[in-house]
């Protein structure tokens, strides 16, 4: 009785107090790691970038957050940016931009974009300042559909005619084409064919760091990825 009436008087026992704070703090921890799963599993998920394949837009040593729930209630756009499963290696996971969706008819011609009959591409800058210098540097194109656009490099040789030229091509239901920003570089729908939109896992939405082989790109980071 004694013991019990001195702990009603001066409160809980240390020791009854680091057992509550224990408890807490674990069932914290197990609530945290709860919702950063569903998340993962259900609407975010971290991405790095470890190429140049998608630049001048994603750089090597961009971390981009993916929206998994973007395309639940509205379709695939031109665009876009999205992260699919590889379709000749599932257990690999791409990032290409969507140029093309169901029912459009997509062509080549020299390296410059044709969507349905329309010319997208246009050459805007022609890098360096000699014949020399410009032949071993990329060229800068813009492609322009109603309310976007966005930039692509390219940098062709002999060895990559079919690369620059296609022969006109329609997206069949339920896939897109899609294409690298780098266009001289990597593989994309030009190599394996039309993606299958139930490949696609989310579209790229936040870049939330970015780090360079040197030094933390800071007017990178919380940027759109467009």
């Amino acid at each position: 009785m004694e013991q019990k009436s001195r702990e009603s008087r001066f409160g809980p026992s240390p020791i009854e107090l680091l057992k509550s704070l224990l408890k807490n703090y674990f069932l914290a921890i197990f609530l945290a790691a709860i919702t950063a799963f569903l998340l993962r599993i259900f609407v975010i998920e971290a991405f790095r970038i470890p190429s140049d394949f998608m630049s001048p837009a994603l750089l090597s040593g961009d971390h981009l957050f993916l929206n998994k729930l973007a395309y639940k209630t509205s379709p695939i756009h031109r665009g876009d940016i999205v992260v699919f499963s590889f379709p000749n290696d599932p257990s690999k996971d791409f990032i290409k931009r969507v140029v093309a969706v169901a029912g459009d008819t997509i062509e080549l011609k020299e390296g410059v974009l044709w969507i349905n009959g329309k010319l997208i591409s246009k050459l805007i800058f022609q890098t360096g300042n000699n014949q020399s210098s410009s032949a071993t540097l990329p060229l800068t194109y813009e492609e322009t559909l109603p309310g976007l656009n966005w930039y692509y490099l390219a940098h062709w040789d002999s060895s990559q005619e079919s690369q620059r030229n296609m022969i006109p091509l329609q997206v069949p239901s339920g896939n897109i084409f899609v294409l690298g920003d780098q266009r001289s570089k990597g593989q994309d729908s030009r190599f394996w064919g039309f993606l299958p939109t139930s490949s696609v896992k989310g579209r790229a939405a936040w870049i939330w760091f970015s780090r360079s082989t040197d030094n933390v790109r800071w007017s990178r980071i919380f940027t759109k990825v467009k």
